[in-house]
């Protein structure tokens, strides 16, 4: 997630700069617009990225503690059960 925020932030740095290049005459509209879709395809893949690491970290954490989880959706739903029958 860390690497993600980053990104991002490069991202809005890289828009700021072409912004900024585009109003002093450096490059075209054209040229922003192609820029711009680099960008964003980076920044998709930066994105998807992190969703997978996430996915994997959270895949990694339930095989690790499946008892634990478990145990305390049971008690949680013996809980719910009990105070909605009394």
């Amino acid at each position: 997630m860390f690497e993600l925020l980053e990104d991002t932030k490069t991202y809005w740095q890289a828009l700021n700069a072409l912004e900024q290049a585009y109003q002093n005459g450096e490059i075209s509209l054209v040229e922003v617009d192609a820029q711009v879709k680099k960008l964003v395809a980076d920044l998709g893949q930066s994105r998807r990225q992190a969703l997978r690491d996430l996915w994997g970290a959270t895949q990694h954490f339930v095989q690790q503690h499946r008892d634990e989880i478990l145990g305390v959706s049971g008690i949680i739903l013996l809980s719910y059960i009990w105070l909605t029958l009394h």
